[in-house]
């Protein structure tokens, strides 16, 4: 079966054939530099424009047909040669451009999240202690009954009152509005569970569930300072020790000011406290301007009007040197001496 025909370069002359068209398995056709005359039979020129056949006969000057001689064609198959591996070429560097330039976004991005949190004092991620636990929110409705007692409200969530294996705990839900992440609720639940004082109720557990934040303490049966002292948030066992690091700004300026839990701190609310029994005053007025009891005494002394701290029968029963003592507190906690 006869599929290439290669008659080039053979000095023929006459006419083509008509049943060089009628060969079945022909495929390819060479009748260059001849001295062919006449037409291209119709059936070969069918065949080459169907696809079929490779028809190939420039340089025979008196012979004619309807399509090019062939040369075009592989012109164009050169240059289709060419074309094809240089687009794959540009398309292959632009592919590899994007990618280096994507792993180095993301390389910086990394990076500067690094910086920003080794820029940002935090408590360290490390492993809980295994003696606290972590609750679902699904345990947390078990444990209080579906929240069913209330047993406190503040600026940051509600107070519930609960049992863990029959032992009383209080569970603060935290509301969304004083959530700022789960970075800073991280770092909150570290530091309540690493700081142990006899004075502090201590952390029980934690909850953080999807949307649903809190913290699980021992429960107080004996309530808190707030009826004997008008102070609003140093408890006989605070709970809310820590807090400020992942909450809304809020409450005493010892320590939101310097932003420092420290001695000192602690020190700095002994004080408030003793010139909230003094002065019968709360920590913070209740007029629109919200004077701090601190500032207010602060003024008082810069008026010498120290004398009318004593407005009470309290402090008109204590010892003037006593008096004269609290009076001299510096009112800075970087300032004052450690706690004794």
């Amino acid at each position: 079966m006869l599929q290439t025909l290669d008659l080039s370069n053979n000095n023929l002359t006459g006419p083509l054939p008509e049943f060089v068209s009628q060969l079945p398995n022909l495929k390819i056709l060479n009748l260059e530099k001849n001295k062919l005359t006449g037409s291209v039979p119709a059936g070969l020129i069918q065949k080459s424009n169907d696809g079929l056949l490779s028809l190939s006969f420039c340089e025979n000057q008196n012979l004619t047909a309807p399509i090019s001689c062939g040369k075009d064609k592989k012109k164009k198959k050169k240059k289709d040669n060419f074309v094809v591996p240089v687009i794959v070429s540009v398309v292959g560097i632009l592919i590899l451009i994007l990618t280096v330039a994507a792993v180095l976004w993301r390389l910086k991005r990394k990076r500067k999240h690094a910086d920003v949190t080794d820029s940002t004092p935090s408590i360290q991620q490390g492993p809980l202690e295994p003696s606290q636990r972590q609750f679902t929110y699904s345990e947390v409705l078990e444990i209080t009954h579906n929240f069913e007692r209330i047993v406190g409200r503040g600026g940051f969530g509600t107070v519930y009152h609960g049992y863990i294996d029959d032992t009383q705990v209080a569970v603060k839900m935290l509301s969304p509005s004083s959530i700022q992440g789960y970075q800073e609720f991280y770092s909150a639940v570290n530091l309540l569970m690493r700081v142990h004082h006899r004075n502090l109720t201590s952390l029980v557990g934690y909850c953080k569930d999807g949307t649903n934040t809190g913290l699980i303490y021992e429960y107080m049966a004996n309530g808190n300072l707030h009826k004997l002292s008008a102070y609003r948030e140093i408890n006989s066992r605070p709970p809310d020790d820590g807090t400020h690091v992942w909450t809304r700004v809020a409450g005493t300026p010892g320590y939101y000011l310097s932003n420092m839990l420290n001695e000192k701190s602690d020190v700095y609310s002994f004080g408030i406290v003793l010139l909230e029994i003094i002065t019968s005053r709360p920590a913070l007025s209740k007029t629109h301007e919200k004077i701090h009891i601190g500032q207010w005494v602060v003024t008082e002394l810069k008026e010498c009007l120290a004398a009318e701290l004593a407005r009470n029968k309290e402090i008109r029963d204590t010892d003037s040197n006593d008096s004269n003592e609290l009076m001299s507190l510096k009112f800075t906690t970087e300032m004052r001496p450690l706690a004794r």
